[in-house]
């Protein structure tokens, strides 16, 4: 795992570059949003199965609000902290934007997970749920789901009547095919069954799907995001950048601006 630190407004960004693709959960933060300023709400919000999932929720600045919450879903690793520059860039753009933890990570309930596991079916269950609560807090917002790498299959597997659109960070279009390019570095991933039908399920969705995807990506390569995209071009958006995977952050504003337009052109009501 390579940690690489650059700046976007000012603000400290800190991103995971190389993913385990295993779970691996951080359980300290490395800061705080107040700790750079930024003004936020942390709470807790209780899965039907009784996990306590915590969250952080940062309101849009006044002057730009698009009536649009979007909720980050992160990857396999760390914790919430890691996605604060996001968090603010988003704010910045209008949206009002909702970080939480899956069970095991950050602050949210305790978890036990292997690092042989490439995601787990609760982590579907405490998107779900974080997706319910912001309905509710929320109901004339426009809802969308911001997955990087391991939390676009989460994004994927959540599409609820309240989701408006999906914005895909170096998505993972096929569960197989990447358990099985680990396989060839010599490392066994295991997967729930879910993910057998995971292209099945991205066939159907039939909200709107923007995809951000590195030319130069080996873990989620360009062709399979492109796949996500081909065929669906009237509801879906490919964004090409040049870089490796997770490394959209080197559109700088752009990558907030275009997610913005996106929405505003994608999902009028």
């Amino acid at each position: 795992m390579l940690i690489r630190t650059t700046t976007i407004a000012g603000l400290l960004l800190v991103v995971i570059l190389l993913p385990l693709f295993a779970v691996n959960p951080e359980r300290g933060y490395k800061a705080k949003p107040d700790k750079y300023g930024i003004e936020f709400r942390e709470s807790g919000i209780k899965t039907p199965d009784a996990a306590l999932i915590n969250t952080w929720t940062f309101e849009p600045q006044n002057a730009a609000k698009i009536g649009t919450t979007i909720i980050l879903a992160g990857g396999d690793a760390g914790n919430m902290s890691y996605f604060i520059s996001y968090a603010d860039g988003l704010r910045k753009h209008g949206f009002r934007v909702v970080t939480f933890d899956y069970r095991g990570f950050g602050e949210s309930s305790d978890f036990s997970t292997s690092r042989e596991v490439l995601y787990y079916d609760e982590f579907t269950t405490d998107l779900q749920s974080v997706i319910g609560s912001v309905k509710i807090l929320y109901p004339t917002d426009k809802i969308g789901v911001l997955g990087f790498s391991m939390g676009t299959i989460i994004a994927f597997q959540s599409v609820k009547p309240s989701l408006d659109f999906i914005a895909a960070d170096s998505p993972v279009a096929n569960v197989r095919q990447t358990v099985e390019r680990w396989s060839a570095k010599g490392k066994t991933l295991r997967y729930p069954s879910s993910g057998k039908s995971l292209e099945q399920t991205i066939q159907g969705i039939t909200i709107p799907i923007i995809v951000f995807a590195g030319k130069t990506d080996t873990f989620t390569p360009l062709d399979e995001a492109k796949s996500i995209v081909k065929g669906y071009e009237a509801k879906r958006r490919l964004v090409e950048y040049l870089g490796r995977h997770l490394e959209g952050w080197k559109l700088g504003e752009t990558y907030f601006s275009t997610l913005k337009n996106f929405v505003q052109q994608y999902c009028s009501k």
